[in-house]
């Protein structure tokens, strides 16, 4: 079994150092753009490339992040700097947009791809279509159990990467719109205003930051996930100092090493936590321990002789790299050889001349001197000398020799382990043509969450394409409805643990006439694509750009909605390429800003734990005292928007998707469905109402 890999973040060349000599098999980083962390320092070609040369001397590897959406007019400059990142000979690249994953695989062909946890896959099955897809590891969201790991690590192919200690989001990455939707700060662009941090209360609940969790520490954890078969454990932190870098990566060395220290932990506390840590998704014990904010006592822990003693642990060079030393000394010349524990070997020979002659024949005298590595990433393991009877050299030769010698073994490593990475001289990008649509008439999909019974609603609601029920509906409900003329789809749940059921529905339903199934992740797509009904992508895939509408039409989906972050101008241009799947949006909807695994409600009088069943009309209360309710779905929760969605009016821009989805209750969709068919003679629907992003977009 292979040791379990430290993976350290470093947000600026200061970080790198103290991530390196304190332990760090791995850093990640982000360059100057595409980061999910854009805020901070981040690299530039210089310091890539000190980073990259340094990093790999020292036998470490480095991971680019390009882990954000990417607009099609973006594309060209990433490309740019994903060539630079290459160049410099990166190990990796950590990618959440699969349309850049698309083209970075196509283009470089053997390059390494990372899934980024923004992409949200959570199960063996997303896991297992991520690694036929070319991904060869995959970052797990910080929300899962161990038993959660060890089934998806049982079961794929795909090296799995785990978050051991950090900030850790209430909202599952890759699925927050909260920063966005408030403010157009994207948290899936890399610059969220950590909205969830601010504070927000529930009636009856004493906590006044509802949204506000403990960073993440499960480091005394690392040998478990090396045991169950984790590859590599990752340290959150790239907007954090250097000596926060600096002690949680000893931590993770030290813990992996047995020897984890009082004094370790103590400083890690110190250095930054909010309120303390917790374990709580990986030990399965969800609950309001889990929940804290940074408080006056948290910053002043990190005082300055703390941050200090810190800096003294990396000050100097780490010697990691063992070498043996052969020297040979006769009247002639004299031969110095070093070989590291790689085998990497160098060679130097000189001839003596009389003013290398010196007093030194004394073969422990010249070990001594070999063994002074001085600050370098080396020590000797091992020095054999070799020397004729009477043959005299100077000390300083022989310390002329050490570090000339341990310079070129240094350059020969960062050569040697720089990442050749493979480029397709064929590679071209694609130029999609523009599909102009004729006048159509408006195609109005509904997505509910129940179906009342009421027959006068029948022929309004029968202008719907499809509409789209939960999938745990009922057979005996649904066939009702197949019958009444209805054409029903299900939509499966953005988080579920009930595989065997999901899949056991589906075959059941597509046998009673369910034709087509609303999948909001990767885990759906495979979940549903061997069950024989139409794949419909959801706005939760995080659609940006054409490269990434043709890698989803490639898995077999029919159709998909696009982001509702992007503006309805740059919808109109992905949904004009000659690309053949439908392409909608989402034009009426309580927007989910946020999917919690933790639900703050179930800690007051009105909560599903007191009450032993689904909350109702809880709301969550922001500074302003604008209210967004919490909508439960079982094993997660949404925290919808304070206001409603609505860009129906706008519907006559749309002049190239194919769909438009309505996402409420049957009762009020009638009204809705008449305004998007009657585009001539809207009501004015009397409610507080936002374009959302559609009209602003994002950062």
């Amino acid at each position: 079994m292979n040791n379990i890999e430290i993976l350290s973040p470093v947000g600026n060349i200061e970080s790198v150092y103290p991530a390196v000599r304190m332990g760090a098999d791995a850093v990640y980083l982000g360059l100057k753009s595409f980061s999910a962390r854009n805020k901070a320092a981040n690299f530039d070609e210089t310091d890539l490339l000190k980073t990259v040369k340094y990093s790999h001397a020292a036998g470490v590897k480095v991971y680019v992040a390009m882990n954000t959406l990417i607009k099609d007019d973006e594309i060209t400059k990433a490309l740019e700097l994903a060539d630079l990142a290459v160049k410099s000979g990166v190990d990796a690249f950590i990618i959440q947009d699969m349309g850049l994953f698309s083209i970075l695989k196509e283009k470089y062909e053997n390059m390494t791809f990372h899934a980024s946890t923004q992409c949200f896959v959570y199960s063996k099955y997303g896991m297992n279509l991520l690694y036929e897809k070319g991904f060869k590891r995959a970052v797990l969201p910080r929300e899962l159990s161990k038993k959660e790991i060890e089934d998806i690590v049982k079961s794929c192919k795909i090296e799995t990467e785990v978050f051991v200690h950090g900030a850790l989001c209430v909202c599952f990455s890759g699925q927050c719109y909260m920063s966005a939707m408030l403010g157009t700060r994207s948290a899936n662009r890399g610059i969220c205003a950590g909205s969830c941090r601010l504070p927000f209360n529930i009636k009856n609940c004493s906590n006044k930051y509802a949204l506000s969790l403990k960073d993440n520490s499960i480091i005394s954890k690392i040998r478990e996930l090396q045991q169950i078969g984790v590859v590599s454990a990752k340290i959150e932190g790239r907007m954090k100092r250097p000596e926060y870098v600096a002690i949680a990566t000893k931590a993770c060395s030290e813990e992996l090493s047995e020897v984890f220290n009082k004094n370790t932990k103590d400083c890690l506390k110190a250095v930054f936590s909010r309120n303390g840590f917790t374990s709580g998704y990986y030990d399965f014990n969800i609950d309001d321990k889990m929940f804290g904010k940074r408080e006056k006592e948290d910053v002043l822990s990190a005082d300055k002789k703390t941050l200090s003693d810190i800096r003294q642990l990396y000050k100097n060079e780490t010697a990691k790299i063992g070498v043996s030393f052969y020297l040979s000394l006769s009247k002639e010349k004299i031969i110095l050889n070093v070989k590291d524990e790689d085998n990497y070997t160098i060679n130097i020979e000189e001839k003596l001349n009389l003013e290398d002659e010196g007093l030194v024949n004394n073969e422990e005298q010249i070990k001594k001197q070999l063994f002074k590595t001085g600050n370098t990433i080396f020590y000797a393991k091992n020095i054999v000398v070799e020397m004729d009877n009477n043959v005299c050299v100077k000390i300083s030769k022989i310390n002329e020799l050490r570090r000339k010698i341990l310079n070129e073994l240094y350059e020969l490593r960062a050569e040697k382990n720089k990442n050749k990475v493979v480029i397709n001289k064929d590679f071209k990008l694609k130029n999609y043509q523009d599909k102009f649509s004729e006048n159509k008439a408006v195609k109005i999909r509904l997505f509910v969450e129940k179906f009342s019974q009421n027959d006068d609603l029948d022929e309004k609601l029968k202008l719907c394409e499809v509409i789209y029920l939960p999938l745990f509906t009922g057979k005996k409900q649904i066939k009702k409805l197949i019958d009444r003329g209805f054409n029903i789809g299900v939509h499966i749940p953005r988080f579920s643990t009930k595989f065997e059921k999901m899949l056991k529905t589906l075959s059941e339903l597509e046998n009673i006439g369910v034709k087509s199934v609303w999948c909001p992740n990767l885990d759906a797509v495979k979940i549903a694509k061997n069950s024989g009904v139409e794949l419909h992508g959801g706005f939760t895939l995080n659609i940006f750009n054409k490269y990434a509408l043709e890698f989803y039409k490639n898995i077999g989906l029919k159709s998909t909605e696009l982001s509702a972050e992007l503006k309805l101008k740059e919808i109109e241009k992905i949904a004009k390429a000659d690309i053949e799947i439908e392409k909608g949006l989402v034009v009426y909807a309580d927007f989910p800003l946020m999917m919690l695994r933790n639900c703050p409600a179930k800690y007051t009088k009105m909560g599903c734990v007191k009450s032993g069943r689904k909350c109702k009309n809880i709301y969550l209360k922001d500074r302003y005292s604008k209210k967004f309710k919490i909508n439960c779905c079982n094993e997660y929760v949404e925290i919808l928007n304070c206001v409603k969605l609505d860009i129906t009016d706008k519907i006559k821009q749309l002049k190239n998707v194919d769909y438009i989805v309505i996402r409420t209750n049957v009762e009020n969709s009638v009204e809705i469905i008449e305004n998007c068919v009657n585009l001539n003679s809207q009501k004015a629907l009397k409610m507080p109402k936002t374009s959302g992003l559609y009209v602003r977009g994002v950062e």
